[in-house]
């Protein structure tokens, strides 16, 4: 067969409208609105098979001539198939019966698009057991065989429905948009949602200016945020009995749906790294490998098993992937980097170590990852992990390097984590250096540090670095303090300070105004301590993610208010930026953790498995 497949700059239509005659009202108004709607933005501008999307759909081809007396496709039909991007068909059951409707559809399906063809039913039924009433052609109901004719394997056409009680007008428009532009429609359908807001927000803005700013048009500038006299006691009123319009967060379904699916992108895209001996690389971009790290292993794995349901992982593997750094070769990859090392060898870390242990935990407290079987040899590593880590316990806090008579006092830093481990350890029963008392301990001592060293006369109160950066309170950081602190209180039962809770619920809700664009800042750990009885400089620095942590900690303040009942108005409000955070700012960010370190990707897998299924 002929390959009429043209290449990205051969295309001239967005779309080719088929359709009988009997159905050119419809052809007439599907036209002038693809060729009319302006496509939000996020969508305009887009790259889409190395072209950029303009803001119109513009052209899309519609026949106008009858084809009663033709033989077969003239050659200016043919070509104008070649050159369209997607066929949309006008269902009916006219169409149904028209020859010229069948052969279009087969012509384009041969060019080898049968995955873009949409179909808008504007009467009849699809798939009818009464042919008289079917709206689907034969070429849309099966597939084409080798030889170019209609087969009898069905086909699955994606279609929008304008009868009565289906999409409706708008709703199908935006279903044949999304499909000629390969967007998820939610997607689509939540920008132009949004623009029409704006648009009525418009609206209403000249409409007051016109009628010298009539009550109900003042409250909706004051919802939407504008600075007129008496913003905040209307937001807070409306906020206090949910009345909001403007800043109405989406449902909590929505927000499960969305980070649901996100989890899935991030969980397949870390497996998709992993290499056949088990390590993960460090890196997700595409043709990059970087030396095994047992931290990035272990904060990926922690994010895995925490979803409900890992996408690509079986139980089996996600065991083996666990076990991998305590493989017994020639000393597990652990035991040499934390408990056999070489003086030839950086003084380790504690970040491996700690995400090490909350791996551990959070598998042994999960029957579906490790069978009876395994469970012995799980807990030995914990124990392991655990012993790593005595060097770095100092003062009630934790330090970055081992050793207590290092020049380095504890940090926040390696102080959350530890917090973290601990109580992954005692939600998984397990006791610290056999011990539960010892667990709950340090447990207290580490919650009893990190509050005890937070900075309320800030600008903007928080947890600040060590050395050059000890002045610097570092937002990532603040927010993930915060979300273990909230852990602490809801599964040990250490209380937080009021101050702190304050200034908690401020960080939070502040989160509704933040973009992907956030910056990110980053903090250098440094100590002179030690090492083989040698005085000896060690430096390291760590990025602080804030939007996992966000999330986190949204999710820990959100469980505190259901058992310690909060003003209304602030869990509405944190309710919105976590809603925010989720719908717009999450799917900028995973499309970019996709093709990064690949700490990034499972910190922020970590954030969005907080969202509970719905």
């Amino acid at each position: 067969m002929e390959d009429h497949r043209p290449t990205d700059s051969d295309f001239k239509y967005w779309a080719f409208i088929s359709y009988s005659h009997q159905d050119e009202a419809w052809a007439a108004w599907l036209h002038k609105e693809l060729e009319t709607y302006r496509l939000p933005r996020g969508i305009a501008g887009m790259e889409f098979h190395g072209e950029i999307v303009p803001k119109y759909l513009k052209p899309v081809f519609r026949d106008r001539d009858e084809l009663a007396g033709a033989s077969d496709l003239g050659g200016k039909l043919r070509r104008s198939l070649e050159q369209s991007r997607t066929l949309i068909v006008i269902c009916s059951e006219k169409s149904a019966r028209s020859k010229w409707v069948e052969e279009e559809i087969r012509y384009f399906k041969s060019l080898g698009r049968s995955h873009r063809v949409l179909c808008l039913i504007v009467s009849g039924e699809p798939c009818s057991s009464d042919a008289a009433m079917d709206c689907f052609p034969k070429a849309i109901r099966f597939q084409l065989g080798a030889d170019g004719q209609v087969s009898d394997q069905v086909a699955e056409p994606l279609a929008a429905d304008v009868r009565p009680g289906k999409d409706g007008r708008q709703g199908a428009l935006l279903k044949l948009i999304a499909g000629t532009l390969d967007v998820g429609f939610d997607r689509l359908r939540q920008r132009d949602a949004r623009r029409r807001k704006f648009r009525l927000i418009q609206m209403t803005a000249a409409a007051v200016c016109g009628t010298l700013l009539s009550i109900a048009g003042y409250i909706l500038l004051a919802d939407l945020g504008v600075k007129v006299p008496g913003r905040d006691a209307i937001q807070l009123t409306l906020d206090r009995r949910e009345w909001s319009v403007l800043r109405a967060p989406a449902s909590d379904a929505e927000v499960s749906r969305t980070a649901r699916e996100l989890r899935e992108r991030l969980s397949i895209a870390i497996r998709g790294a992993q290499y056949e001996n088990g390590w993960i690389s460090q890196t997700l971009r595409k043709g990059e490998k970087l030396e095994d790290s047992i931290c990035a292993q272990s904060q990926a794995l922690v994010a895995i098993c925490r979803m409900r349901d890992p996408k690509g992982w079986t139980s089996r593997q996600l065991l083996e992937a666990i076990q991998r750094p305590f493989e017994p070769q020639v000393g597990s990859d652990f035991e040499k980097r934390f408990l056999k090392q070489h003086e030839s060898q950086l003084a380790p870390d504690s970040c491996g170590a700690f995400w090490t242990v909350s791996l551990l935990s959070s598998a042994l407290n999960d029957e579906t990852i490790v069978p009876p079987e395994s469970r012995k040899a799980i807990e030995d590593d914990l124990r392991q992990a655990q012993e790593a880590l005595e060097p770095y316990h100092k003062d009630g806090g934790w330090t970055m390097f081992p050793g207590r008579s290092q020049t380095a006092s504890p940090n926040s830093y390696s102080t959350v984590l530890a917090l973290q481990a601990l109580l992954d350890c005692r939600k998984a029963g397990q006791p610290w250096m056999g011990s539960e008392k010892i667990r709950d301990e340090n447990l207290k001592m580490a919650a009893d540090w990190l509050q005890k060293n937070f900075e309320l006369n800030h600008k903007i109160p928080g947890w600040t670095g060590t050395g050059e950066n000890k002045y610097e309170v570092f937002d990532g950081m603040t927010l993930q303090i915060y979300a273990v602190l909230l852990r602490a209180r809801a599964e040990a039962g250490h209380e937080i300070h009021p101050d702190i809770l304050r200034s908690m619920e401020w960080h939070l809700i502040s989160c509704v105004e933040r973009s992907a664009a956030f910056p990110v800042a980053s903090g250098e750990f440094e100590s002179m301590l030690m090492w083989f009885d040698k005085q000896t400089p060690r430096k390291e620095a760590y990025r602080f993610l804030w939007f996992p942590w966000a999330l986190e900690a949204m999710d820990g303040w959100l469980e505190h208010a259901a058992n310690h009942p909060q003003p209304k108005e602030q869990v509405v409000r944190i309710r919105r930026a976590r809603a925010h955070l989720v719908m717009n700012v999450a799917p900028t960010l995973v499309d970019t953790a996709e093709n990064d370190w690949l700490f990034i990707a499972a910190d922020t897998l970590y954030g969005l498995s907080s969202i509970p299924n719905r």
